[in-house]
């Protein structure tokens, strides 16, 4: 009978440590589901933040985009316009003149 309660007495204590344990291991799972928990939040409100900033670059690139091409527009109508005669004699004009006093013409386009 003696072997039985030493046995019994060991099993006891060892049950006594795996409830502790079990103690520990629930705490540590709370902890790391909170901290999951926590980082999903983080995750999500980031993930608005980065798409609410690409949204916004996407507008700005569209606005940019039609203002080139309305500069564009503008230089053509500058250059190719009622003054395009104008402006390539003003550049023939620049070519001699550089050319005379011995500078390299600048190159056009």
């Amino acid at each position: 009978m003696n072997g039985n309660t030493e046995v019994l007495e060991v099993l006891r204590g060892m049950w006594g440590e795996m409830k502790t344990l079990n103690g520990r291991v629930n705490g540590t799972n709370e902890r790391l589901e909170r901290g999951f928990a926590e980082l999903r939040g983080e995750v999500e409100a980031l993930t608005v933040r980065v798409e609410r900033g690409f949204g916004e670059l996407r507008g700005d690139v569209k606005q940019l985009r039609g203002d080139v091409q309305t500069l564009g527009r503008r230089i053509d109508n500058v250059l190719l316009g009622a003054h395009g005669d104008e402006h390539a004699d003003l550049r023939d004009r620049v070519t001699r003149i550089e050319q005379h006093v011995g500078l390299v013409p600048s190159p056009t386009r």
